[in-house]
């Protein structure tokens, strides 16, 4: 179900984009081009250490790894993607998260108001993306 509503998502905002932002001619090639589009990693916290079955299921109990945690952020022309939001400030002060900075502190750092974003896209629900 979350792929349906992703795919919904994007079949949205495909409708929704200025005519400057769809697949025009380049004159040159004869080739169509997209609008530039910049993708971003945001760090908002880590890194943490725990043991390996926290991120490969029922495996790698002894091993211990380190992590971070990401947000991502579609920058295009005329309109920004985030995808996954991060957590809020009192979810990370509660899970204790070393090295946390609020998404909405992370955006301006790329040039985004994180209050202008229209578009969100959640991959799934789980505590550390939405």
């Amino acid at each position: 179900m979350g792929f349906v509503w992703v795919a919904m998502v994007i079949g949205r905002l495909g409708r929704t984009l200025p005519e400057s932002m769809t697949a025009r001619e380049n004159q040159n090639e004869g080739v169509p081009r997209m609008a530039p589009y910049e993708i971003y990693a945001l760090k908002y916290a880590g890194p943490v250490t725990s043991s390996g079955a926290f991120i490969m299921w029922m495996q790698d109990w002894d091993a211990v790894i380190e992590r971070n945690y990401y947000l991502w952020c579609i920058k295009g022309p005329h309109t920004s993607i985030v995808v996954d939001t991060g957590i809020s400030p009192a979810m990370a002060r509660q899970r204790n998260l070393p090295g946390y900075v609020s998404p909405t502190e992370l955006l301006p750092r790329i040039g985004i108001d994180a209050d202008r974003v229209e578009h969100v896209i959640v991959t799934h629900i789980h505590w550390d993306h939405a």
